[in-house]
Order: C-alpha cells, then sequence, then structure tokens
C-alpha cells in the first residue's frame, strides 16, 4: 500500500489503514472459526452448527463470488441466508478494510 508521511494534515483514519494487514487480521480475528489456512477447522469451530465456511473446498465457491464475501464480512451471513453465527463486521473494519478482507479470502480459494 501506499505510504503516508506523518505530520500536520495526516488524518490518523488513514494511518490505520495503512497499518492494516488484511493476512494478520484474518490470522487473528478470522481463522479463530475458518483456520489458520481457511479451511473451515478454526479452535471454535468444533462448538460451531452449521460449520464455518471451508475457503478451500471448490464446492464451496460454486455458488459464491467475491461481492457475497464483500457482503457476508459487512453484514454477516444473515444478509444472504446464510448463519448468524457469522456475525456482520461492518463495526470493527472501514469499508477499506473489508474489501481488503474479501480480498484475501479470495486467495484462498482453490484452483481449478
Amino acid at each position: 500500500g501506499e505510504h503516508l508521511v506523518g505530520g500536520e494534515g495526516a488524518e490518523t483514519e488513514a494511518e490505520v489503514v495503512v497499518g492494516f494487514s488484511a493476512a494478520a487480521t484474518f490470522g487473528g480475528v478470522c481463522a479463530a472459526c475458518h483456520g489458520a489456512n481457511g479451511d473451515g477447522t478454526g479452535a471454535a469451530a468444533v462448538a460451531l452448527d452449521p460449520k464455518p465456511a471451508d475457503f478451500t473446498d471448490p464446492v464451496f465457491w460454486e455458488t459464491r463470488d467475491r461481492d457475497r464475501i464483500l457482503t457476508v464480512i459487512r453484514d454477516g451471513a444473515v444478509a444472504v441466508g446464510g448463519s448468524p453465527l457469522m456475525v456482520p463486521w461492518r463495526n470493527s473494519y472501514d469499508a477499506e478494510q473489508i474489501e481488503q478482507l474479501a480480498d484475501f479470502v479470495m486467495t484462498l480459494r482453490p484452483n481449478e
């Protein structure tokens, strides 16, 4: 990403975005349920029903695209008729961060 020079006129919010890492956020937040590799086997997954999405499963991607991933991260899975256990993250991350998280999830999609 772009590096902002600190000093007069530098906005705090912009500096937060620069320091954001989608991969680190996935590893520290999303992986609890979705697993470090995105395969749906995070430590918390044991107690969840239905199980978290397995982003490494080609079948998962037959009915998903980036727009749907973006919607689910932002608004929760209930927005697409899914489980309320996948909560909305719009109050935790800004729009750009959610875009970056969606892009990261897309990298977990297996190559056919």
